[in-house]
């Protein structure tokens, strides 16, 4: 092997001085050299424990720094020799990463060679030559490589153009096939929501029939449209429909027309339009307003009109102006105030006063205080404005003011008094005012809202989607319902007779066997009757040497018995055919449970429809009840329908605790009563269904018949 240049570092002792040799090593000499340079790591090892037993620390730290020299130039010269002449040692036997990583050590150590001496030049030379054979036999391992890969090349090249070929188009297939459900999906859902929200409708306002198609039908086709005004409509289908059950429950006297409830729900979306609020509390702040001043549906615009306009120039927002008018409307209708009056009112002194119901508490009090006072201050004998004006007159001292109105009062009525002039001025700007349409025209007036309209569009097309799509995913979802019931009578059945199933399927493998070999049998009989003669003579030759004829005829005969019981068709035949009769009579057990469990469903539906009925009589006239502007007769009459419904559980209930946590408790044990119920009752019924067949079955043998089309199906079955 060619020698390899080393530098052995060699210590004269405890002072310090080294002296470095320049030698050539092959190798064998390498390993040698290896294992001097171990020994110097273990002498500088000694010398440090040397040291430290003698407590020299300047001798530990030199032994130990030479100690740290030594065995990085142990790795190094393993690195750099040791590893790399293993490898020149053994290229055939050298992996492809050995001899990469020979070929990087090799470029680094001529890189950084020197060229001064003959020593060096002739060092240099050898790694040249080592190098070149190390690539030589890189570019040999590479070329018996790609042999070995073109051998597969063909087959893979296929596999991998065929996929290239179709992978692309299949995942094209993959995705819209994907995209495609999911919109189906998206749409089935959107409906499930929108004729969900229809329904809570129904059961929240007792809407039904014509009166809720209606409503259903103004929904899609106000949701995403443009208003006569220019309004554009970004709500959609299902939050206009919530819109209406809000509406519906806090003003009952519009379930009565389901145009009017249309119209004025539409008021209230365009109210949340131009106030840039949610729907919800703009649908409320109407519906307060309407009842507060008992107004009827055409007066819609004109309150949307005053709240918006007071919301705009005035300090308080229409959550505001609905918690004060919620507190002193009905005080206002009594003083013969319009809206716009009573808006006035609450803007002039709500800067004054941070929570609203505050405010609404403090202006009831003061028109109750009015209306009782001296005319001169009356409202509803002067007029607001010039009741105001009078008590501006009167220069009322603090005194006064707090004898008149009380502590509590005296701050908003002296606000009302100082602010008249404001009031006037706000007064006149809610009054026949267009600003809410104007509002809302503005605000929808931008990309934003055509984008918002199309999309409910859309959802208008996709719902229309999902109602056409849900008959077939009821059927789908049903079949596969059926299909789950199927696998767990399945799985109920094997683990009843897995014995007999297993026996079963044991005989069908051998009968399927008994058949192919009897579509061969005329050559399997030649080979049968071959063999048969074979062991006959062989049998008899055997014999022959230890007895007579006579003794080879019995040994004949028994060769040939031995042959008949090696085919027993009959026996497996026979066991099939009693097999099949035993499915028969399983097979009737099963339809017969069937047949029962059909009669337990059909009996507790039954019980279910009739407590809905209970449910939706209580929930009429529970709606009679809580409608305060019904006549007393008529909500107690109302009552008293609900008591006779069930007066053990009911008798508790009055006018005055019906919205009680009492009464509530009460109606909440009636309905627990009445499930409990319909339970007892469906399961009482199906055991007196039960009781009969049984009492049938014993006297007749009748109760768990099958048809006589379920008889044939079973016989064919098995």
């Amino acid at each position: 092997m060619d020698a390899l240049k080393r530098t052995v570092v060699k210590d004269d002792g405890m002072n310090g001085n080294t002296t470095k040799t320049t030698i050539y090593l092959d190798g064998k000499q390498a390993e040698a050299e290896l294992k001097l340079l171990g020994k110097e790591v273990d002498k500088y090892s000694k010398k440090m424990n040397a040291a430290r037993k003698a407590n020299d620390k300047a001798g530990f730290d030199r032994a130990q720094a030479e100690y740290k020299n030594a065995k990085r130039e142990m790795s190094k010269y393993k690195r750099t020799v040791v590893d790399v002449t293993a490898v020149l040692n053994n290229l055939n036997g050298s992996s492809l990463k050995q001899l990469i990583s020979t070929q990087r050590k090799l470029n680094t150590q001529i890189n950084e060679s020197k060229k001064n001496t003959k020593a060096e030049i002739a060092a240099y030379k050898l790694k040249v030559a080592q190098l070149k054979k190390v690539k030589g036999q890189i570019t040999k391992v590479r070329m018996e490589m790609g042999a070995t890969a073109a051998a597969s090349q063909s087959m893979f090249s296929r596999m991998a153009n065929a996929f290239n070929k179709y992978s692309m188009i299949i995942a094209t297939m993959a995705g819209t096939i994907y995209g495609l459900v999911a919109i189906l999906k998206k749409a089935v859902e959107a409906s499930d929501e929108f004729y969900s929200s229809v329904s809570n409708l129904s059961a929240l306002t007792g809407l039904t029939g014509a009166q809720l198609e209606y409503l259903q039908e103004r929904a899609l086709s106000f949701a995403g449209s443009i208003t006569p005004a220019g309004i554009k409509i970004t709500q959609s289908a299902r939050d206009i429909i919530e819109a209406y059950t809000q509406m519906g429950s806090k003003r009952p006297e519009l379930l009565q027309n389901k145009k009017d409830l249309a119209d004025v729900t539409e008021q209230a979306i365009i109210l949340s339009i131009a106030a840039r609020m949610e729907l919800v509390p703009s649908t409320q702040a109407l519906a307060m307003s309407l009842n507060m001043f008992n107004e009827s549906a055409k007066e819609a615009p004109r309150h949307i009109n005053a709240l918006a306009a007071g919301s705009k120039l005035g300090a308080a927002n229409i959550a505001y102006l609905t918690a004060a008018i919620e507190k002193s409307g009905r005080e206002a209708k009594m003083a013969n105030l319009s809206i716009e009056q009573h808006v006035a009112l609450i803007e002039t002194i709500a800067p004054g006063i941070a929570q609203a119901s505050r405010a609404g508490i403090n202006l009831r009090n003061i028109l109750l205080k009015l209306q009782s006072g001296q005319d001169q201050y009356n409202p509803t004998v002067v007029g607001m404005t010039q009741a105001l004006d009078n008590l501006a007159a009167a220069n009322l001292s603090a005194a006064s003011l707090t004898k008149m109105f009380t502590v509590r009062n005296q701050g908003a009525a002296k606000a009302l008094i100082e602010g008249r002039e404001e009031y006037k001025r706000f007064f006149a700007s809610v009054s026949n005012t267009n600003i809410a349409t104007e509002q809302a025209i503005i605000n929808t007036d931008n990309h934003k809202a055509k984008l918002q309209m199309l999309r409910q569009h859309v959802a208008n097309l996709t719902i229309e989607l999902g109602e056409k799509l849900t008959p077939a995913l009821s059927f789908s979802i049903h079949a596969f319902g059926k299909v789950i019931k199927v696998g767990l009578v399945l799985v109920n059945f094997f683990q009843e007779y897995k014995s007999q199933i297993v026996t079963l399927t044991i005989a069908i493998i051998a009968w399927t066997t008994v058949t192919k070999i009897q579509a061969k049998w005329t050559a399997i009989q030649s080979a049968y009757m071959v063999a048969q003669k074979a062991i006959i003579k062989a049998w008899a030759w055997t014999i022959w040497t230890v007895t007579d004829a006579t003794k080879v005829a019995a040994a004949a005969q028994k060769a040939w018995n031995w042959a008949i019981r090696s085919n027993p068709i009959g026996l497996i035949v026979t066991a099939i055919a009693a097999l099949g009769t035993a499915l028969y009579f399983y097979t009737k057990k099963v339809d017969a449970a069937t047949k029962a469990e059909k009669n337990f469903t059909r009996a507790l539906l039954e019980q279910k429809k009739r407590t809905a009925d209970h449910k939706v009589r209580m929930e009429a006239n529970l709606r009679i009840v809580n409608d305060q502007n019904k006549a007393a007769h008529e909500r107690q009459a109302a009552l008293g329908a609900i008591i006779q419904i069930n007066e053990k559980y009911l008798a508790g209930l009055t006018l005055e605790n019906v919205k009680t946590e009492e009464g509530i408790a009460l109606l909440e044990r009636y309905n627990k009563m009445l499930h409990a119920r319909a339970k007892q009752e469906a399961a009482y019924a199906l055991l007196k269904e039960t009781e009969a067949a049984m009492m049938a079955l014993e006297m007749e043998g009748k109760g768990a018949e099958l048809d006589w089309w379920q008889k044939t199906k079973i016989a064919i079955v098995s």
